[in-house]
């Protein structure tokens, strides 16, 4: 289950469901999800996965104010380690890889300019 989300903090999984209505049992599919679309910011902080011929990859984002790196997947063919990303999506947990945020669209920051 997912507790106490706002828009600027990234989901925690809580071992116990909240309520009956809440623990429907979705074993048999590998994503599930648990959020209403929204949009994060970060850095790439690495690539884990990218294909060439589709696009589909799976990367590291560093979040202002979150401790640990966030799973980001979806279609970002071209992004690089380094690149700030403006991200709308939404939450996913995959049975077997966890929490992920699921990109529907994103655009790439440029970087501020000393002027």
């Amino acid at each position: 289950m997912i507790e106490n989300v706002s828009s600027n903090q990234i989901p925690t999984m809580s071992a116990e469901p909240r309520s009956k209505a809440c623990s429907r049992d979705t074993s048999s599919a590998p994503l599930k999800n648990i959020m209403a679309p929204e949009q994060l910011q970060g850095e790439v902080e690495r690539l884990v996965y990218s294909g060439d011929e589709t696009g589909y990859t799976v990367c590291r984002l560093r979040v202002p104010g979150q401790e640990d790196l966030v799973t980001v997947v979806g279609n970002l063919q071209g992004v690089q380690p380094g690149e700030r990303l403006k991200l709308a999506g939404r939450w996913l947990y995959h049975t077997k890889y966890g929490l992920q945020f699921q990109v529907y669209s994103y655009t790439s920051l440029l970087p501020a300019t000393a002027n």
